[in-house]
C-alpha cells in the first residue's frame, strides 16, 4: 500500500516533467486557451507576457534533443492540456488523420492527482477523528507526514493541469477548495510534531495533549531539556522541520494559486512587480555618471552603481526563476 502510494507520487512528477520538457508552450497562454487561435484577441484585457526563463530553458532543451516539428506536434497532441473542438489534440492526432486522441498521459495526470490529494484528506480526517481515541504521537507524525507528501505531489500537479483548470473553471474551483482544506488540516496537524524530539518524545503518548502548546513547552521545559543540547523548543530539529514544512505549503499553494487566477496573477504583475520594476530603474538612473569621469565618479561607480545594478538583475533574475514553470517542475 506505502509502494503503491509513493510509487504514484512518483509517477506524477516524472509526466509533469516530461510534460514540461517535451511538450510545453512558454508563448502559449495559459489563462484563456482560445486566445491561441488565430484571430484578433479581446482589447479590454491586459496582454500577457511569457516568462523569459521559461522559453530560453525550453529553446535550449528542445536544440539539445533535436525534435522536429512533426515530432514536438505529437508529444504536445499526447500532453495536451486543453479539450474541445478547437484544440490543437482535437485536430492534431498522433496517427497523422486518425480521429483518436491520443490524451491517456494527461488524463492519468489528472487522476494520479486527484488520487494524492483524496488520499491526504482521507488520512487527515481519519486521524483527526482518533484523536480522542488515545492517537498516539508516533502514528500522528507517520500520518501528517504521509498527508504532507500527497499534498506536495498535488500541488506538483497543478502546473500540468494550468490551463486545462483555467478551460473548466468549475475543476479549477474545487480543486482550489479541496486542496485549501488540505492545507489548513495539515497546517493544524504539523503543529504538534514540533514538540516531537527525537531523543526524549515519548512515542506512545496522546497527541492531543500537544495541540496545548503550552503544555509542550512545558513538557520540553521538564524533560527534552536535560536530555538535549538546546535550551529552547525552537533551537530543536523538530522544530525546525515543522516551520519549513508549512512554509513550504503555504509557499507552493499561494504561488501556484497566484498562477490560476487571471486577476490574482495580473495584480501582482502590475501593482507589485512592475512598480517596483520601475522605482529601482528610476534610481539606478540617478546613479549614471554625468560628465567627464573623475575619481570620484569612478570610485562612485564601482562602490555604489555596479553593485546596486548587480543586485537589481539578480532580484529580476531570481523573480522570473520563482514565477517559471521550469522552478515548479
Amino acid at each position: 500500500m506505502l509502494l503503491g502510494f509513493i510509487g504514484t507520487a512518483y509517477l506524477v512528477l516524472l509526466l509533469a516533467v516530461a510534460s514540461y520538457v517535451l511538450a510545453f508552450d512558454p508563448d502559449e497562454e495559459p489563462f484563456e486557451p482560445e486566445l491561441n487561435l488565430p484571430g484578433p484577441t479581446s482589447p479590454g484585457k491586459p496582454s500577457w507576457q511569457p516568462n523569459i526563463v521559461d522559453q530560453q530553458f525550453i529553446t535550449w532543451i528542445q536544440g539539445m534533443l533535436q525534435l522536429t516539428s512533426d515530432t514536438r506536434v505529437r508529444l504536445r497532441s499526447a500532453f495536451d492540456e486543453v479539450r474541445g473542438p478547437n484544440s490543437l489534440a482535437f485536430r492534431v492526432c498522433v496517427h497523422g488523420s486518425s480521429g483518436i486522441n491520443n490524451d491517456a498521459v494527461f488524463q492519468s495526470i489528472i487522476m494520479w492527482c486527484d488520487i494524492q490529494m483524496v488520499t491526504g484528506l482521507g488520512i487527515l480526517c481519519s486521524s483527526y477523528a482518533l484523536l480522542r481515541c488515545g492517537f498516539d504521537a508516533s502514528h500522528w507524525q507517520i500520518a501528517v507526514y504521509l498527508a504532507w507528501f500527497s499534498a506536495v505531489t498535488h500541488l506538483s500537479g497543478l502546473t500540468v493541469l494550468r490551463t486545462y483548470l483555467n478551460t473548466y473553471p468549475w475543476a479549477k474551483h474545487i480543486r482550489v477548495l479541496l486542496m485549501f482544506s488540505l492545507l489548513i488540516l495539515l497546517i493544524v496537524g504539523l503543529i504538534p510534531t514540533g514538540f516531537f524530539f527525537p531523543r526524549t518524545i515519548n512515542r506512545a503518548s496522546q497527541v492531543m495533549c500537544y495541540f496545548n502548546l503550552s503544555y509542550g513547552y512545558r513538557h520540553f521545559s521538564e524533560v527534552d531539556r536535560r536530555e538535549s543540547e538546546v535550551s529552547r523548543v525552537e533551537e530543536t530539529t523538530s522544530w525546525q522541520a515543522m516551520l519549513f514544512s508549512i512554509f513550504l505549503l503555504i509557499f507552493g499553494f499561494i504561488t501556484r494559486s497566484t498562477r490560476l487566477f487571471r486577476p490574482l496573477s495580473t495584480a501582482f504583475r502590475l501593482r507589485v512587480r512592475q512598480p517596483l520594476s520601475g522605482w529601482a530603474r528610476r534610481n539606478l538612473r540617478r546613479l549614471e555618471p554625468f560628465g567627464p569621469p573623475s575619481g570620484s565618479e569612478i570610485l562612485k561607480s564601482e562602490t555604489i552603481t555596479k553593485p546596486a545594478l548587480a543586485f537589481f538583475l539578480m532580484i529580476r533574475l531570481s523573480c522570473d526563476l520563482f514565477s517559471s514553470m521550469l522552478f515548479e517542475v
